[in-house]
């Protein structure tokens, strides 16, 4: 770098000693033009300035093995989280669907007021779920401030104007191990619906 410098020094003294007095800027660039004057300045290498390392991919492969677990552990997580919300939003429906029907009264021929609804509940069920893991219960109490001191009540939907309680619940073994650790090997998920049957059942 240090000839460089001196090469344009005696580049520029040899300009001055040329120009004569009076003469502007351009007649000195004009003259330096005359004399072929070129100078090249070294441009960096971009790609080997935005080149890694070997030691830093290295390092790289060994921080994603390391995170990669983890993060699929939490993804996985979400997803399951997920899975549960909708499972319960299901039982939901099904604890309002046999409440509204066995709040009527109806029942289906050859059968009782009581395996109705919970026919009703079953039929709600969603498909990806085992019905061998869901458990249904329907009873019944003579209001609802009886109903709202969470004892048991009768078996059966109830007569008229009875309040009658539909509970559903599954049990939903987590397959994360993250979400195991909060909700345990085996959750019971469920949802209850209270109603007050109509004043009048149809015969």
């Amino acid at each position: 770098m240090l000839h460089k410098i001196f090469f344009f020094m005696s580049r520029f003294s040899c300009l001055k000693s040329v120009c004569a007095p009076g003469q502007g800027e351009k007649d000195s660039l004009l003259l330096m033009a005359s004399q072929n004057y070129t100078h090249a300045w070294p441009l960096p290498n971009l790609r080997q300035f935005f080149k890694r390392p070997s030691c830093e991919k290295g390092a790289s492969l060994v921080e994603f093995a390391l995170i990669f677990p983890v993060l699929i552990t939490i993804i996985l997580s979400t997803l399951e989280l997920g899975i549960m919300l909708a499972i319960k939003v299901n039982l939901q429906s099904c604890a309002m669907a046999g409440a509204y029907y066995g709040a009527t009264g109806a029942y289906t021929t050859g059968t009782t007021r009581t395996a109705s609804a919970q026919a009703v509940m079953n039929s709600g069920i969603s498909g990806l779920l085992n019905p061998a893991l869901v458990n249904i219960t329907i009873q019944s109490f003579p209001s609802f401030s009886i109903a709202s001191l969470g004892g048991a009540g009768n078996a059966g939907s109830g007569s008229a104007g009875q309040v009658g309680m539909y509970k559903i619940e599954y049990s939903y073994s987590p397959a994360s191990p993250l979400v195991a650790v909060f909700f345990g090997s085996t959750k019971v998920l469920q949802a209850t619906t209270y109603t007050k049957n109509e004043g009048t059942f149809p015969s």
